[in-house]
């Protein structure tokens, strides 16, 4: 495991286990797959808040009158299940993402 950024979780081998429907379910959702592309970005733990305003930002069908919307259904919904998958670690108490996937985990995932 590296930690060079944004205190990296799992290895390119973790998501490459990954059943393809698992890959499928965890990519379902435009929402977890902005929040990913976004996160792989980041050098240190993110706050939930800013991750959703990123993710309206990315969404060309979203505007920021949705990211309380956003916001919530990332911290019931998407967060908990990427963190139940291992992709990320996900602190709902502190709402923020402690650790992110590596690009390379993304594109690992993301490879269908």
């Amino acid at each position: 495991m590296t930690q060079s950024r944004c205190d990296r979780v799992g290895k390119s081998t973790d998501v490459d286990e990954r059943t393809e429907s698992e890959r499928y379910r965890l990519l379902a959702s435009q929402q977890r797959r902005l929040a990913l592309e976004h996160l792989a970005e980041q050098t240190a733990p993110v706050e939930l808040s800013a991750l959703a305003s990123a993710i309206v930002t990315r969404a060309a069908d979203l505007d920021h009158e949705d990211v309380e919307r956003v916001t919530v259904s990332l911290h019931h919904v998407h967060l908990p299940m990427l963190d139940q998958f291992g992709v990320l670690e996900y602190d709902a108490n502190a709402t923020r993402i402690e650790s992110c996937p590596s690009p390379a985990d993304v594109r690992a995932l993301t490879t269908l």
